[in-house]
């Protein structure tokens, strides 16, 4: 079994620390081996919380299973540099929010649920030199069947639409300004 994992560990500012192992190994390019069922790895000299950008440049073909809070999320939506760990980030944290908008509903409360997705969505937008293709795939909310799939029992097609309905037109409405600027840009 050898798996090799190339990361990033991202500090407060979305600048990756030095990857160097607790016995001085550096990592230069980011990629652990993991050789074992079960494997530690200690880093040295990171000083704050970081947070993973792991499986970058599609480094192993295997399915991880992360649980990033959605401040996580929203960090790495607007700092990752490898571009589909970011677009990941957005889609797990739109998923995520649409899923507690129809729990929400089914059970008549209100939903605080998604300026701050949003936000986090407006701060990728903002990064400079991303193509309007990855542009338009961070703005695009997870199928409605892919939400009744993550749902999985007692799935009720009709909030799910209303949730997703809600979130998208709580993006558009606190975007508007920079969606508008964005559909100028490229309007031609």
């Amino acid at each position: 079994l050898h798996i090799p994992v190339r990361m990033a560990l991202l500090d407060r500012n979305g600048r990756p620390f030095d990857l160097i192992l607790e016995d001085g190994t550096a990592l230069p390019n980011g990629t652990l081996h993991v050789r074992k069922r079960s494997e530690t790895f200690r880093f040295q000299g990171i000083d704050s919380r970081p947070v993973p950008s792991l499986l970058q440049h599609f480094s192993a073909p295997v399915r991880l299973t992360m649980d990033l809070t959605d401040r996580d999320l929203e960090f790495l939506i607007a700092h990752d540099t490898d571009l589909f760990n970011r677009w990941q980030a957005a889609n797990t944290y739109a998923m995520r929010t649409l899923v507690q908008i129809t729990e929400a509903l089914r059970d008549g409360r209100r939903v605080a649920r998604g300026p701050a997705f949003a936000k986090a969505l407006a701060a990728a937008l903002a990064t400079p030199g991303l193509e309007p293709a990855y542009r338009a795939e961070l703005l695009k909310l997870p199928s409605e069947a892919d939400v009744a799939r993550e749902i999985g029992r007692d799935v009720d097609p009709d909030l799910i639409h209303r949730a997703h309905r809600k979130l998208s037109r709580l993006v558009a409405t606190m975007l508007e300004s920079e969606l508008t600027a964005l559909y100028a840009a490229h309007a031609q």
